[in-house]
């Protein structure tokens, strides 16, 4: 099973699920922290890295510690705007699904709610204090304006998979408003994506003529050699 990270509004027990990582921390949401947003989280990552031996104890320091990294709204209103222009200048093809992304937050936000961010399976893809650094790192890059201190690269094009994260399709009930698979900013994303499938679809097609061209001269290689030996036979008769 994939290693995945989730960001999620957060209400009591309630977690709604707004997209999900697969094998990452997308970037956008890295966007969203400072440096001590990440203090308490990472002490507890450590904690949770020096009992992962321990299963009785690893289970029960879950069940009482809440690993993830938590913002308050106002909080992260404050950051996306503040790290806005970040992308303005680096990254410009990405604002625009930045910016539905950040509006597709706030629109399904209610009282209470805090944007959670479970990373955790991701963090635990390597040792802690590797993973804690490069995050703590890749902050101090974005408020500093030094896209080549990064350690995720601004050029990929999946922007949906690497900056945003996939989104919960069955989110919509739960995250009815300005749903981000409707944005403009999303589907335009789609379209950039498909152009690569309908080239791997190309592909495929023409390994398959290549394969129904191997076969076909397989059946008439034994078509030629059945008549070849009922002509011999019948000479043979003669």
């Amino acid at each position: 099973m994939a290693n995945r990270s989730y960001i999620y509004l957060k209400n009591g027990d309630e977690a709604r699920i707004l997209t999900e990582g697969i094998y990452t921390i997308p970037y956008f949401w890295q966007l969203f922290w400072d440096e001590e947003d990440l203090k308490a989280p990472i002490a507890l990552w450590k904690t949770a890295e020096e009992l992962e031996e321990d299963e009785e104890q690893a289970e029960r320091f879950y069940q009482e510690q809440n690993v993830d990294i938590l913002l308050p709204i106002e909080k992260f209103r404050q950051n996306a705007l503040q790290n806005r222009s970040f992308l303005e200048e680096n990254v410009p093809q990405s604002v625009q699904l930045y910016d539905a992304f950040v509006r597709y937050i706030l629109a399904n936000v209610k009282d209470g709610d805090v944007l959670g961010f479970d990373v955790l399976d991701i963090v635990f893809m390597d040792q802690v204090s590797v993973v804690s650094d490069k995050l703590l790192k890749n902050i101090g890059a974005i408020r500093e304006n030094q896209p080549k201190d990064l350690d995720f690269s601004l050029t990929e094009k999946n922007l949906i998979g690497l900056a945003m994260g996939f989104p919960d399709y069955y989110a919509s009930e739960l995250l009815p408003e300005d749903n981000i698979l409707d944005s403009v900013a999303y589907q335009d994303e789609l379209k950039k994506m498909k152009p690569q499938e309908d080239k791997q679809g190309g592909d495929m097609t023409g390994a398959d003529t290549k394969a129904n061209k191997w076969r076909s001269g397989i059946v008439y290689l034994l078509i030629l050699a059945l008549v070849i030996r009922l002509i011999f036979y019948m000479m043979v008769k003669r």
